[in-house]
């Protein structure tokens, strides 16, 4: 028996068969927020092996929120060793091959690149609102991104998302989609002492769990933390990429391209230090 599927997810319809147990886990993970927009794109699950070639190409190592994978990339195809994860993604429809055991990790990369190829835009940033503003904040590991978003929680803002969220750039609108706030003690020690009792993560990370408000809302700008006030185009266009990450596939590239190059022509994008950007937001 295999688990029917037949769902909207963000800008996918999601349809076939899941193998046994995999279909609630495929629908918990992507419907976690109710679809605000249609779907743009046809996502078909099979149980069945998809044809691979004789002889695959090396293997690549790509990295997910939930680990690593290496798999043999060729094309419109992604396909692991063992034969139990083969997904196809072009611009009029993909095709996920999905065996018993595959890997969170490899349910994540299916989910991404096909959202990806329906031109969604996966938002690596802290997302907030208040009132009828939205900003987005983002920077590299160390910029002050959560500290920030711990600070303007503090000065009324509502948290959106932490680090993922999505947002479709017709529309420009934003929708949260992880779980909580992570911060580093010493944060916490010189912002929020009070909270220091909270639960830490793997990494050693206090894990806090603020009300939220996932959207959607109409994104207003962008704020880059860790970089340079003179930051020129060029700079600002690599700082956009490095949030939204490189999709693995051509369709799923092409439409991310087209969907950059519409947003950075209609959203506020800057530099900002992160003392300087907490004053100005409160």
């Amino acid at each position: 028996m295999t688990d029917p599927l037949d769902f909207h997810s963000l800008a996918l319809h999601v349809t076939g068969h899941a193998p046994p147990g995999q279909g609630d886990d495929l629908a918990r993970d992507w419907q976690r927020q109710p679809s605000p927009w249609p779907a743009t794109h046809a996502l078909h699950v099979t149980p069945h092996p998809a044809p691979t070639p004789d002889e695959p190409p090396p293997l690549t190592q790509v990295r997910t929120q939930n680990g690593p994978l290496h798999l043999h990339v060729s094309g419109d195809h992604a396909w692991t060793p063992d034969g139990r994860f083969h997904l196809t993604v072009t611009p009029h429809g993909s095709q996920l091959a999905l065996h018993p055991g595959a890997s969170p990790a490899e349910r994540l990369l299916a989910f991404t690149e096909t959202q990806r190829a329906a031109g969604l835009l996966a938002l690596h940033a802290a997302v907030l609102h208040r009132g009828g503003r939205t900003v987005a904040v983002t920077g590299h590991s160390g910029a002050g991104k959560s500290t920030a978003a711990l600070r303007l929680l503090q000065a009324g803002w509502t948290l959106v998302a932490e680090d993922w969220a999505w947002l479709h750039v017709p529309s420009r609108q934003v929708l949260g989609w992880d779980h909580g706030l992570r911060l580093r003690p010493h944060s916490l020690h010189l912002f929020a002492p009070d909270l220091l009792h909270t639960p830490t993560d793997a990494h050693g990370k206090h894990v806090l769990d603020p009300d939220r408000a996932t959207g959607p809302y109409t994104l207003d700008a962008l704020y880059l933390l860790g970089h340079p006030p003179d930051t020129g185009p060029a700079g600002r266009v690599r700082a956009v990429w490095e949030m939204i990450g490189v999709p693995l596939l051509p369709a799923a590239r092409h439409a991310t391209q087209t969907a950059v190059h519409v947003l950075l022509g209609t959203l506020q994008v800057q530099t900002a230090e992160r003392d300087a950007l907490v004053a100005a937001l409160t």
